[in-house]
């Protein structure tokens, strides 16, 4: 149980860090996290995969908005106009 709440606060660090520098991730999910093994029962969680992010004081024009895999992305990042705040992260 405690390994979870450690890779928890880790998660929680990594996004903080995010919305520290503006940056939106736009597409945190389970498959854009890295588990780092660092002994049996000791993890550490990263966050990954920055390809739909964006500054949170860029604007996002219509032909960018054409390139996100609608499919794949929730409903936050797709919505009109797109969030601009890193709480649509969560």
């Amino acid at each position: 149980m405690e390994s979870l709440i450690q890779m928890t606060k880790d998660l929680a660090a990594g996004m903080d860090h995010l919305a520290e520098h503006g940056i939106i991730h736009r597409d945190l999910a389970a498959r854009n996290l890295l588990l780092e093994i660092k002994r049996s029962d000791v993890y550490r969680v990263k966050v990954c995969d920055f390809g739909l992010s964006r500054l949170s004081t860029e604007e996002l024009n219509s032909q960018q908005m054409k390139t996100i895999p609608v499919r794949w992305t929730g409903t936050v990042a797709t919505s009109s106009p797109p969030p601009r705040s890193t709480a649509s992260d969560l």
